[in-house]
């Protein structure tokens, strides 16, 4: 990085450095002045020597003598401001060079940058520290120097570390009774058949997560990969989380082990968490923006981190913009029933917070509670 880029970086701050460091030095010059009778006197008896007091010696020696000690006063007076003006300048210019010279660029770092112009950007970044790039919000993730971006580009950054999101398990198993879903598409209280066309069919749900395991029997046929954000071009699941949401919005009638919530939806693997069940805002801001990008009428989210995410919250709107319903589990913080412990994304406005309750429809002791959420099921 050149010089003129760490002036044009820098230069605001130095600007205001120097200001500072040059009111302080004119406010003590001013100050001496002001405070220094003997100075002020020195300069009217040397410069104006017919205001002279009445009482003054009028001899010709005195007059010399009086004249050279009012000259010593001003020189020396004049000599502590030049010090003064001189230090000040000293003091600006090591302050400019430290910025300047001697600035160090910040480690790399995992971040999302939210930037003016993604392809301008992308021009002055190396290819090799770019991780994702969503356009529709105008994002990059990014491991790397911030510094070598123009920062006239830049609208936030945020840090996006690899663990800031996690899996949520508020989904249980006897849940697809308790809300009678079997009397949608079967017709009846604890029915097992599925009538076709009343199991979703048609409906496309992108399941944001660990991935899909799309052989397993029970969810075959109508299983796709969709995206993977972590480490493609895996295509399955590699926790095992993903597989276990998507066999309950949608495991088929196929007279093997369970039937799910819409047996007869398509089901789409997004890919934004680790085998270890963590990852980062980048990854689900990424995944949102693959599902609605590719025609996906439901994004479900069964994951959630702590933290506010600007791209988060960007593609969750971008999402709902185009007619996307996201649903979002409101996490597993619970033990305070009157606390606010929703998370994100179901925090956000654009995405259903679903909070948790158990067997017997009471909220589940684990589950998240908050003025955000909207709906609780098992």
């Amino acid at each position: 990085m050149n010089n003129f880029k760490l002036i044009h970086d820098f230069g605001i701050s130095a600007l205001a450095l120097t200001m500072v460091l040059g009111i302080m030095a004119a406010g003590g010059i001013l100050l001496v002045l002001r405070d220094s009778q003997e100075f002020a006197l020195a300069w009217v008896g040397v410069w104006r020597p017919w205001r002279r007091p009445s009482t003054m010696a009028t001899s010709p020696t005195s007059r010399s003598r009086l004249t050279e000690g009012r000259m010593d006063t001003v020189y020396k007076w004049a000599l502590r401001v030049v010090l003064a003006v001189v230090a000040a300048v000293f003091l600006v210019w090591i302050a400019v060079t430290a910025m300047v010279s001697g600035y160090q660029p910040a480690p790399a770092a995992d971040v999302i940058i939210g930037v003016t112009d993604v392809d301008a950007a992308l021009r002055e970044l190396p290819p090799e520290t770019v991780r994702h790039v969503m356009r529709p919000i105008n994002a990059i993730a990014l491991s790397g120097d911030v510094t070598v971006l123009d920062r006239r580009l830049i609208r936030y950054v945020e840090a996006d570390p690899p663990d800031a999101v996690r899996i949520t398990d508020d989904l249980l198993d006897y849940g697809v009774d308790n809300i009678n879903a079997e009397v949608v598409w079967g017709g009846a209280e604890n029915a097992t058949d599925v009538i076709p066309g009343r199991g979703g069919a048609g409906a496309k749900v992108a399941i944001v997560d660990t991935g899909i395991h799309c052989t397993h029997e029970d969810l075959a046929p109508d299983c796709n990969f969709g995206a993977n954000f972590v480490n493609p071009p895996f295509a399955g699941d590699d926790h095992g989380h993903g597989t276990h949401v998507a066999g309950l919005v949608a495991a088929r009638d196929n007279g093997l082990g369970t039937i799910g919530t819409a047996p007869e939806a398509s089901l789409y693997g997004v890919k934004v968490l680790s085998s270890a069940g963590s990852g980062s805002w980048s990854g689900v801001a990424s995944g949102i923006l693959w599902a609605a990008d590719n025609g996906m009428h439901v994004i479900n989210m069964s994951l959630g981190g702590t933290g506010f995410s600007q791209a988060v919250s960007d593609a969750v709107d971008y999402a709902q913009s185009k007619g996307v319903l996201i649903v979002s589990a409101a996490g597993n913080s619970g033990g305070c029933a009157t606390c606010d412990t929703v998370l994100y994304p179901a925090r956000y406005a654009h995405s259903m917070a679903v909070a948790a309750v158990d067997s017997m429809d009471p909220r589940a002791f684990f589950s998240s509670t908050g003025p955000e959420v909207d709906v609780a099921a098992p």
